[in-house]
């Protein structure tokens, strides 16, 4: 999913990766073959710009994982719809253990 994949010791704890919706940015194709493929499980329309959920294959259910990205403009994306995905940001881990939740 980000062009440079971080390594994380987390020594086997639990814990989130963040990452933040406006950091996600989506492509109708994998012209490179380098983006992560993920399927539109809802859009949400807020006028100038939209949120749109995505499920990821093999990550789990898409109510227990969802991913958001956020776009701007009108968008013409569909549920169930095949698009693929990448991020740039940072990439940010919390460990359960600190936020004890």
């Amino acid at each position: 999913l980000h062009p440079q994949p971080a390594q994380f010791d987390t020594r086997g704890e639990l814990g989130a990766l963040l990452i933040r919706p406006e950091e996600i940015r989506i492509h109708d194709t994998d012209k490179n073959g380098s983006y992560q493929r993920a399927t539109v499980s809802r859009v949400k329309y807020y006028g100038h710009d939209a949120m749109v959920e995505l499920s990821l294959p093999r990550v789990g259910p898409p109510e227990q994982t969802p991913l958001l990205a956020r776009v701007a403009g009108p968008v013409e994306y569909v549920v169930g719809e095949t698009v693929y995905i990448e991020h740039h940001g940072p990439i940010r881990w919390v460990s359960k253990k600190v936020t004890d939740q």
